[in-house]
């Protein structure tokens, strides 16, 4: 299993603006604020590793491609 580091993680803006979009959709649903530590906490259980999978994987594939020659 992958660990996490969040903190290092949050130097991300990708992952702060993940985060800030995933506590306006929980806030609207439970109408009210979660705040933004609750978002995070919730975040990085459901949603970090498919991210870091994601993101990882289309970073490799573009440093693949600058390194085959044309």
């Amino acid at each position: 299993m992958l660990k996490v580091d969040s903190q290092k993680l949050m130097q991300d803006k990708r992952i702060i603006r993940e985060i800030n979009r995933y506590r306006w959709f929980e806030s609207e649903k439970f109408g009210y604020d979660i705040g933004f530590e609750k978002a995070a906490d919730d975040w990085f259980v459901l949603y970090s590793l498919l991210w870091i999978r994601k993101h990882l994987a289309r970073q490799r594939r573009k440093m693949m491609a600058r390194r085959t020659p044309r």
